[in-house]
């Protein structure tokens, strides 16, 4: 859900937008430029602050109006895609499915292979209004083996699975994967000691997908769900 924060006495082009992502987390815009808190809830510095050395800036009172602003911004504003289901990605909006990677072609309903214009790929998906699958081409209409490696700063969709008490799974097109090591930043398929899967996954802090190896050995698992909100494998 969209949040809004106002300028006293100010325009629409003034509002700054929480603008939720498919990762469960936010990002804060004000007129197409992004920014995020910095130490302290008063004041929010250009999200390319430290990288790009942007000084732009916005100072808040108590109740989140904006008291001064500083938009002398030294970049072009990030691009960013609004899926069906009312969330942003950055850039083009990107899918991964069965361990393929499609991009928006017309709109966010149809999407093709991204590998098209490199391989000649004419592999494509069809979403409904509310951003389901409702047609994908088989992999024998791909003329490429999967995408190995993917690496990226977009945020994609995946659903976190509670297995137990205090354990849980993260989901990506149906496969799921394990954290593994201290914090919550790698991950590798919960197959993988069963079938020796290589399938892996790194987090940002920001709880989007930086990196991923989606190239599994097996088919994806099924679980079902029981009353109490836990997911069972199904063997």
């Amino acid at each position: 859900m969209e949040k809004r924060g106002k300028r006293a006495g100010g325009s629409p082009d003034d509002e700054i937008l929480h603008l939720p992502t498919v990762g469960g987390k936010s990002i804060i815009m004000y007129r197409n430029y992004t920014f995020s808190y910095r130490n302290r809830k008063h004041l929010l510095r250009c999200s390319k602050a430290m990288r790009g050395k942007c000084e732009a800036k916005i100072k808040l009172d108590d109740s989140g109006n904006i008291l001064i602003v500083d938009t002398n911004h030294n970049h072009p504003p990030p691009k960013y895609c609004k899926t069906a289901q009312g969330l942003y990605v950055k850039g083009k909006q990107i899918i991964l499915y069965k361990g393929y990677s499609y991009s928006c072609v017309k709109g966010n309903q149809y999407l093709r292979c991204s590998r098209r214009l490199a391989r000649r790929c004419n592999a494509r998906i069809t979403l409904d209004t509310d951003g389901n699958i409702v047609y994908a081409s088989t992999f024998t209409q791909h003329n490429h083996p999967p995408p190995r490696y993917m690496r990226t700063s977009e945020d994609y969709q995946y659903e976190t699975l509670q297995i137990g008490k205090g354990r849980s799974v993260v989901m990506v097109n149906e496969y799921t994967y394990a954290y593994t090591g201290p914090g919550k930043r790698y991950l590798k398929c919960s197959q993988k000691l069963k079938t020796g899967c290589k399938a892996r996954m790194q987090m940002g802090d920001d709880g989007a997908i930086r990196f991923i190896d989606a190239a599994h050995n097996h088919p994806p698992p099924k679980y079902h769900k029981t009353s109490s909100g836990i997911y069972l494998a199904l063997r």
